[in-house]
């Protein structure tokens, strides 16, 4: 070897190490299965470069904002009960919740506690069809202002106009579906048909009777909405 030569530098000599281009990896044999550095390269393509993933922009997942309606669906089978027990247990402040339960189960059986399931449905779809794309959009704009992904707070802002919006314009359904969890057993607003429900609403008492409500309403999902959406972004930032 020629003595001018310039060796490469020993790797427990102490000396300074060239940082490794982004990317780069040691040189190693393939793995079994690894597809051949020219089916790789075939793919990327002359020209292209793999993208350092630290250098690489944050991207932001979004929520699903749909929920599907078998999911609905079953949510409401526990919901639905609940729901009967609760309202006639507010405008029967006297008697309680077992007498009320074992009340609508003697006179009306297991429909009686479901009354009102297929009003409630009608209700959480277009609620969820309006709140969580409005949350998406709000939160795209706000970071499209500001110039980066919003933080866990404004998602939470977001979150909370988008349940108040959500909740005012639903809140007809919730009208007619309280309607018909409250109306007389044997009554023609007993048999949960919501159209009809509206009609009886807007004929006896027009558009106030339709929005009755409306601001404890949008009061109660505007303050859900901040905290569910709002500890759902924050959870989402810890984990991812």
């Amino acid at each position: 070897m020629h003595s001018g030569a310039r060796r490469p530098p020993d790797r427990g000599s102490g000396a300074p190490r060239w940082p490794r281009p982004c990317g780069a990896r040691p040189l190693r044999g393939p793995r079994p299965g690894s597809p051949s550095p020219r089916a790789v390269l075939g793919r990327a393509g002359p020209g292209r470069a793999v993208p350092c993933r630290a250098a690489a922009p944050r991207r932001h997942p979004h929520m699903e904002p749909r929920e599907s309606w078998a999911a609905l669906a079953v949510a409401c089978l526990i919901r639905v009960p609940s729901e009967v027990v609760k309202q006639r247990a507010q405008v029967s402040p006297s008697a309680s919740t077992f007498r009320i339960l074992s009340h609508t189960l003697y006179h009306e059986g297991i429909q009686g506690l479901y009354r009102g399931y297929k009003s409630t449905v009608l209700r959480e779809i277009p609620f969820s069809l309006v709140q969580f794309p409005l949350w998406e959009a709000l939160k795209d704009l706000w970071s499209w202002k500001q110039g980066h992904v919003v933080d866990s707070w404004q998602s939470a802002v977001c979150g909370a106009f988008a349940g108040g919006f959500a909740a005012a314009v639903t809140t007809p359904l919730d009208v007619a579906k309280t309607r018909i969890m409250l109306a007389k057993a044997g009554s023609a607003t007993a048999r949960g048909n919501v159209l009809a429900a509206l009609g009886g609403i807007w004929r006896t008492q027009g558009l106030s009777g339709l929005f009755a409500g409306v601001v404890p309403r949008m009061a109660a999902i505007s303050l859900g909405g901040f905290i569910f959406l709002g500890t759902y972004e924050k959870t989402r930032e810890l984990l991812l």
